[in-house]
Order: C-alpha cells, then sequence, then structure tokens
C-alpha cells in the first residue's frame, strides 16, 4: 500500500508544483508537499488498515486515524526539512532537486520512521500473540478455524512434555520388569 501512496504523494507533488511548466503551487513548494503527502497518507492509511495490517484488532477509526497522522506530520516534516534545505539553502530549484531532495532522501528517512511507529503504536499487534511460538493473531485464527491446534509450537511442546515423562520413567519400568 506505500506505493500507491507514494504514487499519489509525487504525482501530486509534481503535478501542483511542476505541471506545465508551471504548476498551481510552483511559487509554494512546501505546502504543495503538505498537500501531496496528506492526500498519499490518507490513501496509504486506508490500504494499511484494511488490506496490510487487515489481521490486527482494530481500534476506534477516529484515534488510529488521528495517531496515524500525527505520526506522518512528522515524517512530513523530514520530508519538508530536506525540500527546504535543497530550495532555499542550495539554491536547487529545478524540478530533479525537489525530487532528490523530497521525493528521495526525504522521502526515505520519513518512509523509515513510519515503517517503525506505524507498526509499533498505530497498528500494533495482537495481544493474542503467543510468547512460545511468536504467533500472530491470524495464525491463531487459522488453528482455530482448521480445528488443528497442534500445528502451534506450543502445543507440540506441551504434548511432548508427557512423553518425556514417560521417557525418563521408561528405565524404572524395564528395571521393575527384571524383579
Amino acid at each position: 500500500m506505500g506505493a500507491v501512496g507514494l504514487a499519489v504523494d509525487i504525482g501530486g507533488y509534481n503535478a501542483l508544483v511542476h505541471l506545465g511548466g508551471h504548476g498551481w503551487l510552483a511559487e509554494q513548494p512546501l505546502i504543495a508537499k503538505t498537500v501531496s503527502l496528506i492526500a498519499g497518507t490518507t490513501v496509504a492509511y486506508v490500504g494499511n488498515r484494511f488490506w496490510t495490517y487487515r489481521d490486527r484488532p482494530r481500534g476506534r477509526v477516529a484515534r488510529e486515524y488521528t495517531l496515524y497522522l500525527a505520526l506522518s506530520g512528522v515524517a512530513l516534516g523530514i520530508a519538508l526539512g530536506c525540500l527546504a534545505i535543497s530550495r532555499y539553502v542550495l539554491g536547487l530549484t529545478s524540478p530533479l532537486a525537489d525530487n532528490v531532495a523530497a521525493n528521495g532522501v526525504g522521502l526515505a528517512l520519513g518512509s523509515l520512521f513510519r515503517f517503525v511507529t506505524y507498526r509499533r503504536y498505530v497498528f500494533p499487534p495482537s495481544r493474542r500473540t503467543d510468547a512460545v511460538t511468536g504467533g500472530t493473531n491470524r495464525r491463531c485464527r487459522r488453528q482455530e478455524a482448521d480445528g488443528d491446534a497442534s500445528r502451534s509450537r506450543r502445543d507440540r511442546v506441551v504434548r511432548g512434555l508427557p512423553q518425556l515423562r514417560s521417557r525418563a520413567a521408561a528405565p524404572r519400568h524395564v528395571a521393575d520388569l527384571r524383579n
């Protein structure tokens, strides 16, 4: 889903700033980047919520989306910082320079930040994740649906414990039979 959000972000930015040689927001690239990133973030949120992280427990949509936008705001700050340095400190105003600064360096750093924070705070793993198996909620549901919990490592270990005890006790039983 990130690729679709990325396409909306980059395409929107370039349309607003560079379309036809002089876009609607050619003189305001930071505002254009803000608009394009919010649009891309919204598309990515919908895709992540209903496709990428569909197996994660759902919180209240308003809380989730607000947290998603807040963390995206930090990522936006990273991209805007890179674009501002390129435009106003280095004086680079070409479409290539804008895209390298905002959609290359800024997006890479912002994406790394978003990846880590979205997984942890916006779409956290289920509390039902089994510490022994490291299984996900989706795996637990699949096992319940199949009616076959024997696939879980924990169940194999638990079922194996009595066997280990009986194996450990085997020499005593053999000794009892000999006497």
